[in-house]
């Protein structure tokens, strides 16, 4: 979508034979086939469900993983001669 001047928009057709010809675009999950690596998705539900209690565990699980991930490429001993381990 473009403007022009005035402030009127314009917007840009494709040809449905050129969009036949693109490139399929490929997309990453967080949770496979749920969840879209920067994305946004919706849970919706009648009330009392448990959308909000969907949305803390997964949001704790994907939080483990990726502090996990980190914990893995630290290449140090997390253990500290003063005291306790971090």
């Amino acid at each position: 979508m473009n403007r022009k001047r005035g402030g009127d928009l314009r917007f840009d057709l494709t040809r449905l034979k050129e969009l036949y010809v693109e490139k399929e675009e490929t997309t990453e999950y967080i949770v496979d086939g749920l969840l879209p690596k920067g994305g946004l998705s919706v849970a919706v539900a009648k009330p009392k469900t448990g959308k909000n209690t969907l949305a803390r565990v997964a949001a704790k699980a994907v939080a483990r993983a990726f502090l996990k991930a980190q914990h893995d490429s630290w290449r140090c001993d997390l253990s500290c001669s003063r005291g306790k381990p971090l």
